[in-house]
């Protein structure tokens, strides 16, 4: 499991005893919740794991009393993120619920941007109001085309979460403060509509194209993303396509966010006083950041 918590910077795992799965319909609820939830999480920053008690009970003693087995737990960078009271309430209310399970995770976490959690590494846009809702959301967007195939679907969410996890996507510092797109994380996007691309003025045959504060970068677009084939060769090349896509997007982010010089004879002459005005709104920016 060290493997598995070095890999994974998110981490959702379950503690079992499948000797007693099949007898009480109360902890088998839980296991088909937790593999249901995980499901779900397929394509997200969370990965799951399981334990077996019968094989591993001793490593199990480390995070739960074995007589609450089945139990899950979350892990963050390698340690256990503490349950809240309100939350065990609800799991126990509702054993295997994938709502609450589902909840739970988000809740303690991660954050809602714009109806679009931080925990999803990609996401879907069926027309231009819901892409445009995201592009607001966020600075850095990578949107692929995949029309009527869903193995294209499939192999967008895979590069981006390989990408991701394995460290491709860079991670920055949220620099501007003048807008409220999330300046932390880039989303990819998937559509099935391929009229999106002409409605968003990108241009014909774009297969994939990055966005950067709501405008299309024709540098960081391609008409040639998705490979013919599905070996691995044909997946190592679309992943360094993806990973030349987000780059450039960053590089385009870096030069629309560098603060502009100023020019010396622009600058307002000092008189050595401070105006009321001046004096209040510093006093107020003092208080906010005593509280």
């Amino acid at each position: 499991m060290e493997d598995f918590y070095d890999a994974n910077p998110y981490g959702f795992v379950l503690f079992y005893d499948r000797a007693l799965n099949s007898i009480h319909n109360y902890k088998q609820a839980i296991i088909d919740g937790f593999h249901a939830t995980c499901a779900d999480l397929r394509w997200t920053r969370v990965a799951c794991g399981a334990v077996d008690m019968l094989e591993d009970r001793e490593y199990a003693q480390r995070y739960i009393d074995p007589i609450t087995a089945p139990a899950h737990i979350l892990v963050h960078n390698g340690q256990p993120v503490p349950s809240q009271k309100r939350h065990i309430d609800r799991l126990m209310e509702r054993p295997g619920d994938q709502d609450s399970m589902m909840w739970h995770i988000k809740d303690l976490l991660f954050k809602d941007i714009d109806g679009v959690s931080s925990i999803d590494i990609s996401t879907t846009a069926k027309g231009t109001k819901s892409l445009n809702r995201l592009l607001r959301a966020h600075s850095v967007v990578v949107l692929a085309i995949v029309g009527r195939h869903p193995e294209k679907l499939e192999m967008f969410r895979a590069a981006a979460q390989r990408l991701e996890l394995q460290g491709g996507v860079p991670r920055r510092k949220a620099v501007r403060s003048d807008n409220q797109r999330n300046n932390r994380n880039i989303l990819f996007v998937s559509s099935q509509n391929e009229s999106i691309i002409e409605k968003m003025n990108v241009g014909h045959a774009v297969e994939v194209v990055a966005f950067v504060d709501g405008k299309p970068l024709a540098e960081a677009a391609s008409s040639t993303f998705f490979p013919d084939g599905n070996g691995d060769k044909a997946w190592r090349a679309m992943d360094r396509q993806l990973e030349n896509v987000v780059m450039l997007a960053m590089e385009g982010y870096n030069k629309e966010a560098k603060p502009q010089a100023v020019d010396k004879k622009q600058r307002p002459k000092k008189t050595g006083k401070r105006s009321k005005e001046k004096s209040s709104v510093g006093s107020e920016s003092l208080d906010r950041s005593e509280l």
